[in-house]
């Protein structure tokens, strides 16, 4: 950010797209993607300073069209059927080992994925050939899901993320119903108010 320019960093051991990439304790891991071969469940990290990437314990199914987010110090992944993920991988970066969670209904492939406020959200994407507004809450604390606010209108791939204390989701793609066409969208959704459990 200091200097307003890009550089090369050491390149992945092999080139791959749709790579769920999140940072614990200054470590950046780059987890799943897809690539010639198709989708991997490869877990890899870099921190700044290293030149070659460390490979870590790979995930229970190939990560793709997936997102994620960092609680407490543990990265969780919603990546939905195509991944053979029940609801999210959990990733333990101290024990270099995985775990998983049942969704509470049918995981929803492409899905929104943030921490915000102690819980892991998993929201919108794609489920029986349409687009989802559902969202629920996982809380790590007690193991147990909740039902959130639904989303104003249908989202995939999109970012989320907690923002000013608020949840802010931007960008991603939605069918449009009428024309049965998928649109790329710059749309920016902020969540009104939050009333915690």
């Amino acid at each position: 950010p200091r200097s307003r320019k890009f550089r090369l960093g050491p390149p992945l051991p092999d080139p791959a797209g749709q790579v769920v990439a999140l940072t614990v304790d200054g470590r950046l891991y780059a987890i799943g993607g897809a690539g010639d071969e198709g989708p991997s469940p490869q877990a890899l990290s870099i921190v700044a300073g290293e030149t070659n990437w460390i490979r870590h314990t790979s995930a229970p199914g190939p990560v793709v069209q997936a997102s994620g987010c960092v609680l407490d110090g543990r990265i969780y992944i919603a990546a939905g059927p195509a991944s053979r993920c029940p609801g999210l991988f959990i990733y333990d970066p101290q024990q270099d080992a995985w775990s998983q969670v049942e969704h509470p209904t049918s995981p929803p492939s492409a899905p929104l994925c943030a921490a915000f406020n102690g819980e892991v959200w998993v929201m919108g994407g794609r489920g029986d050939g349409r687009g989802r507004v559902e969202t629920f809450a996982y809380a790590p604390d007690s193991a147990r899901w909740r039902r959130g606010p639904d989303l104003p209108l249908p989202v995939s791939w999109a970012a989320a993320a907690e923002v000013g204390g608020r949840l802010l989701i931007a960008g991603g793609a939605y069918r449009d119903e009428r024309t049965d066409a998928l649109f790329n969208s710059d749309r920016v959704f902020l969540m009104r108010s939050f009333n915690a459990p």
